[in-house]
């Protein structure tokens, strides 16, 4: 069963999402993240799907304005794609947006 849960900024498993989002994301097109690009994240709610201690699915919710919060950088992994991960991470994600998790 995974364990969806939100991820602390810098922690490692923020790392471990760093370099998914990288391999998924980012290499296929040959891009790479900057420094100042993940700073940013450093307000945002990280969302992580993990099979033990794999991370295999994860998005950010980043707010927009007081009424509106972006998802972004949603990935799974390859061998977890067509299985449920994404839908599970985008439903815990919704959650999450609808508690009002970002309005600290």
């Amino acid at each position: 069963m995974p364990d969806i849960r939100l991820i602390e900024y810098g922690s490692c498993d923020y790392h471990d999402m760093v370099a998914l989002r990288d391999k998924i994301l980012r290499r296929p097109l040959g891009l790479t993240f900057s420094e100042e690009y993940l700073q940013q994240e450093m307000q945002d709610i990280l969302v992580g799907c993990f099979d033990g201690n794999r991370i295999t699915g994860c998005c950010i919710l980043t707010p927009v304005d007081a009424n509106t919060i972006q998802l972004r950088q949603m990935a799974v992994d390859d061998d977890q794609q067509g299985k449920g991960t994404g839908s599970k991470v985008l439903r815990f994600a919704e959650q999450q947006a609808r508690n009002g998790a970002l309005q600290n």
